[in-house]
């Protein structure tokens, strides 16, 4: 028989009132579920609003484990470092193993005389020397942490945060263009921490040293100051941009951008279809698939990609592009550009074979000698040397022995042939969309 009823909530009992003023304080969850069928599977309890647990992990509901049958259990640890105020159950959901749900609202709850809120309690300290916890109020606050390594939590309003001496952690709200009131943190001396709710940026001479999304938070903007930051999201669609130091960039999962100013920032993401938009000379780092220079920017940079198969943009400046290995899209931008061959020639179909989009009679194609040997020794990338006309053809293969670099006008096909009219198959390295007029002078070996 088809089990179509949903189990039923009995009892559910937790301790209403926490003092957290000495500590963190564990917090027991026990509720009976009976299921006539298939059994029980899940039961949750959901807040209005998210307290945190065990220092740092934020959620708004508690999923129980089952000890026993017929009861549903769970303890965690609820933080010091919440707020004050009280956390009110919005409703608790019970599911057995067929999918059937039953949900509870909080009259619900009342009336089988299930506790249908938390409330903590909590001290605004005096700072000292010592670490210390401070809590502001939903209003405007200017908490200073003074020595030690202290905890400071704005809450609402648009707080000012001090560290001074010692490693703090401050939690904050997000940035005001994102829904949220904006708090200022100034982090001292130390390796200071900002872990904020929502999208937020750092002041420019924070002195903040780590910045990091709660969980919980996605598709969140963070943004960096002046100095040396560590700047990390979770999982979701999130905007990472450097303050110009040297950064470190952490996205997560999820399809991430990142906005670059500092050459020696540095970003660690390994899933996802990323992008990286930068003012300044750059190289990809593995997991990145994009790399795109602003387009207003004239500046002469050197954009260069990794293993995958990227699509790299110049700016309207002179750029340098490597494509690195992958089969890989390069576009120079508006100035005179220089393509770079410098990874080994794939001989497998489709492998290695970059895509040239806009190739134009002031652009170079540069050749790596030590990956194109018979080019010749000659040419270096201090001093590129001009491919000779002997050994350059146009047509669909070699016609005699010298040549070396075969272009197709008629497809825009580049080709490496090692031997010339000889056994050795020539090898495509490249494709040149709308099949630009070229000619020796175009090609440089290094």
């Amino acid at each position: 028989m088809a089990d179509t009823t949903a189990p039923i909530l009995t009892s559910l009992t937790f301790q209403t009132t926490f003092d957290l003023r000495d500590g963190s304080k564990q917090i027991t969850y026990t509720a009976y579920v009976t299921d006539d069928l298939s059994g029980v599977d899940q039961v949750t309890v959901w807040f209005d609003h998210a307290y945190t647990y065990d220092l740092g992990t934020f959620d708004l509901n508690i999923l129980f484990d089952n000890p026993s049958p017929g009861v549903w259990t769970d303890t965690t640890t609820i933080s010091q470092f919440n707020g004050p105020g009280v956390y009110n159950v919005t409703k608790v959901t019970v599911s057995d193993l067929t999918g059937n749900t039953r949900t509870y609202w909080a009259h619900e709850l009342a009336a089988l005389g299930a506790p249908t809120s938390l409330e903590f309690i909590t001290g605004t300290y005096n700072p000292t020397e010592g670490g210390d916890h401070l809590v502001g109020s939903n209003k405007v606050d200017v908490l200073r942490g003074r020595g030690g390594n202290d905890h400071l939590e704005g809450l609402g309003g648009s707080d000012t945060l001090y560290g001074d001496d010692g490693n703090d952690v401050f939690y904050v709200d997000g940035d005001p263009a994102f829904g949220f009131e904006h708090d200022v943190v100034y982090g001292g001396t130390g390796y200071d921490t900002v872990i904020a709710s929502g999208s937020f940026r750092l002041e420019s001479n924070s002195s903040v040293e780590v910045l990091k999304v709660a969980s919980g938070f996605l598709n969140v903007s963070l943004t960096g100051d002046s100095g040396n930051n560590w700047i990390e999201a979770t999982a979701g669609n999130d905007t990472l941009t450097d303050g110009g130091g040297q950064d470190t960039l952490v996205g997560g999962a999820g399809n991430d951008t990142y906005n670059v100013s500092g050459p020696l920032t540095v970003i660690q993401d390994a899933s996802g279809f990323d992008v990286v938009n930068t003012s300044v000379s750059f190289t990809l780092s593995d997991g990145i698939e994009n790399l795109v220079a602003s387009f207003h920017d004239s500046s002469n940079i050197v954009l260069k990609g990794n293993a995958a198969n990227n699509s790299i943009k110049g700016n309207s400046g002179n750029n340098k592009l490597y494509g690195d290995l992958g089969a890989d899209t390069l576009e120079g931008g508006f100035g005179k550009n220089i393509f770079v061959f410098d990874t080994k020639v794939a001989k497998t179909k489709n492998k290695n074979i970059d895509k040239i989009k806009d190739f134009s009679f002031q652009d170079d194609i540069w050749l790596e000698n030590k990956i194109f040997t018979k080019l010749g020794s000659a040419g270096s990338e201090k001093k590129p040397l001009k491919l000779s006309k002997e050994k350059f053809w146009i047509g669909s293969k070699a016609q005699d022995a010298n040549d070396r670099v075969i272009y197709n006008d008629k497809n825009g096909k580049l080709y490496y042939d090692a031997d010339g009219t000889g056994k050795a198959q020539q090898i495509q390295i490249a494709t040149l969309d709308k099949k630009p007029h070229l000619t020796n002078a175009d090609i440089f070996v290094i």
